[in-house]
């Protein structure tokens, strides 16, 4: 005859299924899942944190930026541990979008280094060139759990100080010292920079007396 039994795995678990089965005589037999069993029913937990919140105008940054994300999961694979890997299997997608000054755009799948403590692992992303970004971070755990609810971040990061460059319509000056003209001087202000702001221009005429 044949018996059979049923048993309930509860939620968050992680491991092997094993057991013991014994007939009225005592004999027994033993069975163990080589298989790691998984039952998860929370959705990742995603946090992204920049080291420089330094903005000059509108997400405008003149120095370097890191973004520091943390990934709360207990069953993340961030390695090849057990032959397979989040981030390397496009479950866990990191996106950074990158302009360049002279046009140039591309989007990169990023996949950082975590290091893991407990459930929580963190990595580090660079964004230290010149250029506009984005950056979005998609997560499904390997139960089906999902973390889409990332706002694409949107920032540029400009290290490089305009060039200003003034020139005149009369350079004919009336006295040898070169600093006197008999009609009116119209300056020409140019000044290369990739993201110019007109508002941001502050230019001042300042009267020095007459002799």
């Amino acid at each position: 005859s044949r018996s059979y039994a049923t048993f309930e795995i509860p939620a968050q678990f992680r491991g092997n299924v094993s057991f013991t089965a014994y007939d009225k005589a005592t004999n027994s037999s033993f069975f163990a899942d080589e298989n790691v069993v998984i039952v998860d029913n929370v959705a990742p937990g995603v946090n992204v944190e920049y080291n420089n919140h330094n903005d000059f105008y509108d997400n405008y940054f003149m120095a370097d930026r890191i973004a520091t994300i943390t990934i709360t999961e207990a069953n993340f694979f961030s390695t090849k541990e057990w032959g397979y890997a989040d981030i390397e299997d496009d479950l866990l997608v990191i996106t950074v979008g990158k302009t360049l000054n002279d046009g140039t755009y591309t989007s990169t799948k990023m996949k950082p280094e975590f290091t893991k403590d407990g459930n929580v692992y963190t990595a580090t992303i660079l964004f230290d060139e010149n250029a506009d970004y984005t950056f979005d971070i998609k997560y499904t755990d390997r139960s089906g759990n999902v973390y889409d609810s990332y706002e694409t971040d949107k920032f540029t990061v400009d290290k490089i100080k305009p060039v200003i460059d003034v020139s005149y319509n009369d350079n004919e000056a009336k006295y040898e010292n070169g600093d006197q003209f008999r009609t009116d001087r119209t300056a020409t202000i140019k000044i290369t920079e990739h993201n110019f702001n007109a508002a941001n221009v502050v230019a001042k005429v300042t009267a020095c007396g007459t002799e």
